[in-house]
């Protein structure tokens, strides 16, 4: 058990009240003995217990109706070799997908202020509440929300409006970032974005505020001298959609001499003196040999590039950096201890 407290997987699902497993990083098969093959394509739902399947249903349904992100939650799985393993799972509905992170449910310390930093806790298996504490990002939500779910198991509502959101899923032992994935393209290319540094697309006053946020999120992710699972950052920061724009110098200003200097004639006229017409032999047409007329017209300026401002959830685990983005829609909502 020591052994696999330094290691959690990232999951992707559907957003489906029987959702199906999209992606799953390579720790899975260290913690519940599954390789990404086997798992991806079937039903989350078959790898939870069967005592907590109809819970865990009901925490499905919860967290759609909700649109819930930064959320956490403990249940028991089913391992490949048949025994049971209490796991710790943080969720995030983004858009049209569920993005996951599971590690082994460890009791103490750790466990308490993960549950601190996440925006709801909702425990799928029997564990005694008063060992965590939850907090939550705008409204609270009062007492147990999955006796209300279960009550909709037999006849699921119709699915919600989903917020717009992003997640991009990043190479966490990069100096910059490296991102890997990218769930859809709301603010961001997704044919684009994979091998470029997370900071290219983050406005350059905001870097250092960014980067010690995703330092913070690893922080938390330390056990001993490897990377594990923890809880969650959050940042409001700019985001450039195309990445940062190039800065170059203006050209500098060429030096002109004020003497004015003759200019030779084409080759197809013929010389005249004291600025006379001359007529083209080839076309017959007059000629006046006149300065030109300056284009005055004001050059307009370049429009400066899009940029958003983003709020983001950061949460690292041993396979990767989560980070969840949806722009801002007048002022951000601070986090509130229920």
């Amino acid at each position: 058990m020591e052994k696999l407290e330094g290691l959690g997987w990232i999951s992707i699902l559907n957003v489906d009240y029987n959702p199906r497993v999209l992606y799953v990083s390579d720790s899975l098969l260290f913690i519940l003995g599954w390789t990404p093959e086997e798992m991806v394509g079937n039903p989350i739902l078959d790898y939870i217990h069967p005592n907590e399947n109809e819970k865990a249903r009901a925490l499905i349904i919860h967290a759609i109706m909700h649109d819930s992100v930064a959320a956490l939650t403990y249940l028991t799985m089913r391992h490949k070799d048949g025994h049971e393993v209490v796991v710790v799972s943080s969720y995030n509905c983004v858009y049209d997908r569920v993005i996951c992170s599971g590690s082994v449910a460890v009791p103490g310390q750790k466990a308490r202020l993960r549950s601190l930093t996440a925006s709801e806790f909702v425990p799928v298996t029997d564990i005694p509440r008063s060992r965590y504490q939850a907090m939550r990002w705008g409204k609270p939500i009062h007492g147990d929300p999955l006796p209300a779910a279960m009550a909709m198991l037999k006849n699921p509502p119709p699915f919600p409006q989903m917020e717009k959101r992003t997640c991009l899923l990043v190479n966490r032992f990069t100096r910059d970032s490296t991102i890997y994935h990218c769930t859809n393209d709301l603010y961001l290319n997704i044919d684009e974005v994979c091998d470029h540094s997370f900071f290219h697309y983050v406005h350059p006053d905001d870097d250092e505020k960014v980067r010690e946020i995703i330092n913070s999120a690893k922080s938390w992710n330390r056990h001993g001298d490897s990377a594990t699972d923890g809880g969650f950052e959050y940042c409001v920061f700019r985001l450039f959609p195309q990445g940062r724009p190039l800065i170059t110098e203006p050209p500098r200003p060429v030096r002109t001499n004020k003497r004015r200097r003759s200019r030779s004639p084409p080759d197809d006229r013929k010389k005249g003196g004291g600025g006379a017409s001359t007529t083209s032999p080839s076309k017959g047409r007059t000629a006046t040999d006149t300065k030109p007329v300056k284009d005055t017209a004001p050059q307009l300026p370049e429009a400066p590039p899009e940029c958003f401002t983003m709020e983001g959830v950061f949460s690292a685990c041993s396979d990767g950096l989560i980070i969840v983005l949806r722009e801002v829609d007048g002022e951000p909502v601070p986090p509130v201890t229920l």
